[in-house]
Parts: C-alpha cells; structure tokens; sequence
C-alpha cells in the first residue's frame, strides 16, 4: 500500500491499495477497518477516481483529466473500446466480442519498443498477435471460433480483422472484460494498463434479449463510460452485427452527435440547437421536433 516516506506520500505507478481506518485514539486497539480501493497501474498525469453508476454503485477508475480539489472529471475513455458482445449465442452462432477504434489515429496493439508485448483481453485469455493494427475508426473482431468458420458464418468481407479461437468463452453468466495495454517494462515485468472495461450480467437491469435470446449487447455511444449498464443495449438484429460498430447504425433522428436510444435513457438531458430551443432529449426524440441538421450543443440541466 502507499507510505508516508521522508519525501512524502507515495503510491505506486504500477498498481496500489488504499485503505481508510479509524481507530480509538488511544494507540492501544488496532484501527478498524472502514474501506479501501484498489487501482492497477497507470500512465503519467493520469488519476484514478471514483465514478457511480447509474445502478449507484461506484468504479475506482482512470479519469480523463487530475482534479485535485474540486468534483472529479469524467472517466477516461480510451482510443479503442469494447463496442459489442455476443456471450450466450443461439441457433449455431458463435461468442464474439467486438473492439473499434474510435480515435482518428491508427492504434498499435502492441508496446512500440518491444512489439512482443501485445495488448490483451483479460477474462477470455487472449492476446493479440504482434504488430496488430487497428486503423482510425476499424472495426475487429475476437471470437470462440475458428476465424474461416466465423467469417463464412457472418459473410464477413475479407477486409475485417478477426480472431480466434481464444483460449475461453464469455460466460452465459456474465464477465468481467477489460482491454488492456503494456506499459514501459522494467526489472519487476510488464504493467499492463486497463484502456476499457466492461462488466455485463445476464441479469437485469443488463438487456435479457442478450441471453439466450438471440441478440448481442451493444455499446450505446461508443465514447462515453463503458461499465455502466446504461451504455448497453440488445442488438436490434438476431445474431448481432460483428464487424460493424452500433454507432454507424445508431437511430440519431435530432443530429445533435448523441445516439436517441442514449437520450431516451438521460430524459432530464437537454440539448440546446442554433434555434435556441432547450427540449429535454425525451421530447425531441419522442416528437421529433428538433430541426433536422441543426449544430447542437449537449449538456446536462
């Protein structure tokens, strides 16, 4: 755990534990636990804090900008996320989960300097191959599958990244996913550094069409948080929809760069157009009285 040394408090960059006890006062009784958290490792500037989900519980996780003293920042999202899992499949189908690349940058799968130290996929067991390249906005796939199986079963073109077989399955029962990335080596290993996580359940308030029903969970909008419940949605076509990311197909009648299922979901959300109207997202969504095209501004109320 981090220590009060001669030059000040210090936590580890590869990963620490932080624990907040109360004793008695009188040095006699040892202190009583009261609560801890734990974070893996990080890269520089960047701060870990503590982030609730819509279902109240709360994520230690990295945020997007240090705020030291004031409310925390949103939680860093990273240049490639989790965008689609296919976990409990049906009539044949395989377990895939999708990855895309939502910066405009291409995005190296691998440490640079020591290409050998790919990123991973912790809680299926997969690394990816050296030198894997996701081109800006690239769509890959990770499948149980044999990759020729998964490509004819999906029509896929030859021009989408698919791999498999990994070495487990997603659980019917839900998993814990996290993308993950090596950082700089040194004498105690590799620190690998979660870029997205994911923790679905195949219980609701987690979509039920998921499990075993024939549809995928898919990311909402691909550049908010991505273990929140909230996030996700069942796919609108059986099968789901590997090697095409949600948001290209996502229904975005307001043109206001928010997907609608997501405003439907955020009702006390509201956006504000160059006419100068302040609808909540519901009503815009429901009523479609938003101008089509107009430059919206999102914020919450």
């Amino acid at each position: 755990p981090g220590v009060l040394g001669p030059d000040g408090f210090a936590l580890s960059e590869l990963g620490d534990q932080i624990f907040l006890s109360a004793g008695d006062g009188s040095g006699l009784a040892e202190p009583a636990y009261r609560e801890s958290v734990e974070f893996g490792a990080a890269e520089n500037n960047v701060t870990f804090g503590r982030y609730v989900k819509q279902n109240g519980t709360a994520d230690f996780t990295a945020m997007a900008a240090p705020t030291m003293g004031a409310p925390n920042a949103s939680p860093l999202v990273g240049s490639a996320v989790i965008s689609e899992i296919m976990y409990n499949p049906t009539n044949g189908d395989f377990d895939f989960m999708e990855l895309v690349n939502i910066s405009g940058m291409p995005v190296h799968l691998y440490y640079p300097v020591h290409p050998a130290n790919t990123w991973k996929i912790s809680g299926l067991g997969f690394a990816f191959p050296p030198l894997t390249t996701m081109a800006a906005g690239e769509v890959i796939v990770i499948t149980e599958a044999e990759v020729q199986a998964f490509i004819s079963l999906y029509g896929l073109p030859g021009t989408v990244q698919v791999f498999g077989p990994c070495p487990a399955s997603l659980d019917n029962g839900g998993e814990n996913l996290a993308l993950m990335k090596p950082g700089p080596p040194d004498e105690s290993g590799v620190p690998y550094i979660v870029v997205d996580r994911v923790k679905y359940d195949d219980d609701a308030p987690w979509p039920l069409e998921a499990d075993g029903q024939g549809c995928s969970l898919e990311r909402v909008v691909l550049p908010e948080y991505g273990n929140d419940y909230i996030n996700w949605q069942a796919s609108s076509t059986a099968g789901g929809s590997p090697g095409t990311a949600a948001m290209s197909s996502a229904e975005e009648r307001d043109q206001d760069g928010m997907a609608d299922a997501w405003e439907m979901k955020h009702p006390a959300a509201t956006h504000t157009t160059a006419a100068g109207d302040a609808a909540s997202n519901y009503e815009v969504v429901a009523a479609g009285t938003d101008p089509v095209g107009s430059a919206g501004v999102f914020k919450l109320r």
